[in-house]
């Protein structure tokens, strides 16, 4: 008796950090033999590839025979949650990728821990369907599993796509560079859009983000 080849997913995300942009969480879920052609393309997590090499193997992944599953989270949405004292980003989360695994239907998960990988399978397993999926929950998951690197690589380049174009739509307003609180550009957009930010509330900021909230705060002192 033959039995069904076991159905392998990997779930990553792209975007948790910055003060811009959505957050994209991405699946990706594949028959085990086809394990080995993603390791034969070199595919590890995204951020140890150049956005060319990244796109390179978006558009390879794109061929192979793999179910590809993404969710996005944009800034409203994150927004909302952390303005929720029974929530945060972390069982957000966790939400959504459980949501992807019941979707997905696979044999087993290999999942890139959010927080400890405890806490994450803790809060995790009680959202799965039946028949649950072997979960492997892990920090750098993306690193050493290529299924989940090929997930981090996904959401990656899905969300460099949305920033160009939400830099295209908005590029009255000026470059706002990768939207992460460390990289200077995004610091010179928020601290020269304040009052558009502030009385507009655009959809793409998270004005719940602390470095915003310093940046609002900030300005506002100065008026004082």
């Amino acid at each position: 008796m033959s039995f069904p080849e076991p159905i392998v997913l990997g779930v990553d995300e792209a975007g948790r950090g910055p003060a811009i942009g959505p957050l994209i969480i991405a699946g990706v879920a594949v028959p085990e033999s086809v394990l080995v052609k993603f390791e034969n393309l070199g595919i590890r997590d995204s951020k140890r590839l150049s956005p060319k090499r990244r796109e390179q193997l978006y558009d390879a992944l794109q061929q192979l025979n793999a179910k590809i599953y993404i969710r996005e989270l944009t800034a409203t949405k994150i927004d909302l949650t952390l303005k929720d004292t029974q929530d945060n980003l972390n069982l957000l989360e966790i939400r959504v990728m459980a949501d992807i695994i019941n979707e997905a239907m696979p044999t087993i998960a290999y999942i890139d821990a959010i927080s400890k990988p405890a806490y994450s399978e803790r809060h995790l397993d009680p959202l799965l369907s039946s028949p649950k999926p072997r979960l492997v929950v892990e920090n750098k998951a993306d690193d050493n599993y290529a299924v989940v690197g090929a997930a981090s690589i996904i959401a990656k380049v899905l969300r460099d796509q949305n920033i160009t174009a939400l830099q295209e739509a908005h590029r009255h307003l000026g470059d706002f560079g990768s939207g992460y609180p460390a990289d200077p550009k995004t610091q010179r957009f928020l601290e020269r859009n304040v009052d558009t930010i502030r009385r507009y509330q655009l959809p793409f900021v998270r004005m719940e983000w602390e470095c915003t909230k310093r940046i609002l705060r900030r300005k506002r002192q100065t008026l004082i």
